[in-house]
């Protein structure tokens, strides 16, 4: 028998990372509520009709060839309207414009508009805070208070999955409940309508509707890179909306500084207002989230499941509630079995693996070698075959090999200003030297250790980072 839960997880597992941007999966994608499977369809769940309509033009596709892959046969999809809890969106009034139908904006005197569709479940009262994003959560609150005047754009940066565009929509919700117009685009989004607009002929009316809104939000603005067209537009509609004290909020995954291609007028702007930066939540918040959520589904797993998720997935609250929804599923599928953590290990492997992968930096692990050997973290891209420099450095060329995401050689040799060549001898030789060098095995399980990671990550990943 097919379990929804299941299948659902496993499709989203193939569409994540895939052709579809970070903000689009979370917005058009995740959204989707699985509701039942049988051997002829799939039946998901969105909030409303505009909802429904906007996923299957433009997602169906995707959907259902991941679908395919998963189970091993075409399925067709059909979406059932939950309308005991109405989305953001509706009703078109004019082209393009749609008017809330959120409880908060129905309760309000004056609904307000909103172009593009936002996530139902990204409010104020759904984001849990911690010392990880306080600030970040106290100034989108003090945006939604004051648009246009407490922090003019607010510029929120960080890793995927720590919550940017939930904070973000969340102001969102807040102006359309008092009756403001806004607007909510991924730049992946935005790139694709001003190219249509610009073959249709109709940029006018693509200048028309974003600045005439009273909030505007643009996530992974690290997608304009290199893009001098939309960011020419972007500027002019950028300075009209700023000159109006009108809201502008803009993510990115990383400072605007640091946003290679972005034209220095657009960062000077980004800069000029409040930057802040969301950090991956520690043990105590994890283990918050994840009780916040599975308390909301009215769904037990156990503390010790719930512990060993919070300490061993890490990175970011989407891989989090990735590893709930699994164990929620395992249990389905075995109901009156206990949850083992050895099951857990074995379920969640490939998130951890990721994990490890993901809530580590190249500036951590270099200062982190260095601090141990006791040397500047400019040694290490010096020039020079000094013994109490070149061990250290070739450690952290292969912590960072191992330890990385983008593992690769160019991207590592970059790090070090070294060749190819130079990081491939150095992890051959630290791999061996490793395996065979008591002082070298301990100063690395040392390093691990200070690092956050288990000396088992180098059993689960050298293998891949090093043929």
């Amino acid at each position: 028998m097919l379990d929804v839960n299941t299948i659902w997880e496993a499709v989203l597992a193939k569409l994540k990372g895939g052709a579809i941007g970070d903000s689009s999966f979370e917005s058009y994608i995740a959204v989707n509520k699985p509701v039942s499977i049988d051997d002829e369809k799939l039946v998901l769940g969105v909030g409303n009709s505009f909802l429904q309509q906007w996923i299957e033009n433009n997602y169906k596709g995707m959907i259902s060839d991941a679908l395919m892959l998963v189970v091993g046969k075409k399925l067709n999809i059909e979406w059932h309207i939950d309308n005991e809890e109405p989305r953001v969106g509706i009703e078109q009034e004019e082209p393009e414009v749609r008017k809330s139908t959120s409880k908060k904006a129905r309760r309000s005197s004056e609904q307000g508009r909103c172009y593009g569709v936002l996530n139902p479940d990204f409010t104020f009262d759904e984001f849990v805070v911690g010392s990880s994003n306080s600030f970040t959560y106290a100034a989108a609150k003090a945006v939604a208070q004051s648009p246009g005047q407490a922090y003019n754009p607010l510029f929120i940066y960080g890793d995927t999955g720590l919550g940017k565009t939930h904070l973000m929509q969340a102001v969102g919700h807040e102006l359309l409940s008092k009756g403001k117009i806004i607007a909510y685009i991924t730049t992946e989004a935005l790139l694709n309508e001003y190219s249509d607009a610009i073959l249709n002929k109709t940029t006018l009316e693509f200048r028309h509707k974003y600045r005439k809104v009273d909030l505007l939000m643009i996530d992974d603005i690290q997608f304009f890179a290199g893009k001098q067209g939309v960011q020419e537009e972007f500027f002019h509609t950028f300075n009209e909306l700023y000159q109006g004290n009108k809201q502008i909020i803009i993510t990115s995954d990383r400072p605007a500084s640091e946003v290679s291609g972005l034209e220095k007028r657009l960062v000077s702007r980004f800069n000029a207002g409040l930057s802040v930066q969301m950090e991956s939540p520690n043990f105590e918040m994890r283990l918050a989230i994840l009780r916040y959520k599975l308390a909301h589904l009215n769904v037990k797993i156990g503390d010790a499941a719930e512990m060993f998720i919070a300490e061993n997935v890490k990175s970011n609250v989407r891989n989090l509630e990735g590893a709930m929804k699994r164990a929620i599923a395992y249990k389905n599928l075995n109901p009156g079995a206990a949850l083992s953590i050895d099951e857990l290990r074995l379920i969640l492997r490939d998130l951890m693996e990721e994990d490890q992968r993901e809530s580590i930096t190249s500036e951590a692990i270099r200062k982190t070698v260095c601090d141990f050997y006791g040397i500047e973290l400019d040694d290490l891209n010096k020039e020079g075959r000094i013994q109490s420099i070149v061990i250290p450095r070739q450690v952290a060329m292969y912590l960072c090999r191992v330890l990385l995401k983008d593992s690769s050689l160019p991207s590592i040799a970059k790090i070090f200003d070294r060749t190819h060549a130079n990081i491939y001898h150095a992890c051959k030789k630290i791999k061996g030297l490793y395996q065979t060098d008591e002082t070298i095995h301990g100063n690395i399980v040392a390093i691990l250790g200070k690092l956050g990671k288990d000396p088992s990550v180098l059993q689960m990943l050298t293998d891949d980072a090093n043929s």
